[in-house]
């Protein structure tokens, strides 16, 4: 199994996020999109999304990396095409759900960034501020063993590609895959 690396994020940094999941989900509604798991029928609060994906992308490029929080990188236009981020020219997506279990998902079998990122909330619920990693993959090894999701997952929602978390790599050797000083480029 895997080794996992746990986070707990403080009060603070939950109010920030907060305030930057209401941001995303204000730009979302003046572009009047809708998110893909709830237009698939999942009954999550849209907010609550935008947050969970957030403490992902925190916990990774913050706590683990220690590069710096700046709201303009966090609260983006995400329906622009852009990576979740871009350290060293390495682009990567981080998939945040709220059980540990499930493996990197993706809408086609080849992912757009170089990297994925699998995440995940500690207690199931956004209000405790825990997040791990379960690891991470390359757009290579996804595309040579990713399955369709209703294949194995009849009752699964909606369309895309899952892969089993034996393809995941420790979430510690991502640095080993982004070489050199670590910067955080904005897209």
């Amino acid at each position: 199994m895997k080794r996992s690396s746990q986070f707990h994020l403080t009060a603070g940094e939950m109010s920030i996020l907060r305030r930057g999941a209401l941001a995303r989900q204000a730009r979302n509604e003046q572009a009047q999109s809708v998110d893909k798991m709830i237009a698939r029928g999942d009954s999550y609060d849209p907010k609550d999304l935008h947050l969970m994906g957030l403490m992902g992308e925190y916990a990774l490029l913050v706590k683990l990396f220690n590069l710096p929080y700046t709201e303009s990188y966090f609260v983006r236009d995400q329906w622009a095409g852009t990576h979740d981020f871009t350290i060293n020219g390495v682009h990567g997506e981080i998939r945040t759900r709220a059980k540990a279990g499930y493996s990197f998902y993706n809408l086609t079998p080849q992912m757009r960034s170089d990297v994925g990122v699998v995440a995940y909330l500690v207690d199931g619920i956004t209000a405790t501020g825990r997040v791990a990693f379960a690891g991470w993959l390359t757009k290579e090894a996804f595309a040579e063993n990713c399955y369709v999701a209703k294949e194995r997952y009849p009752n699964w929602k909606g369309n895309g590609y899952l892969i089993g978390i034996e393809y995941l790599q420790p979430i510690e050797s991502l640095a080993d895959r982004i070489v050199g000083r670590m910067y955080l480029s904005a897209q």
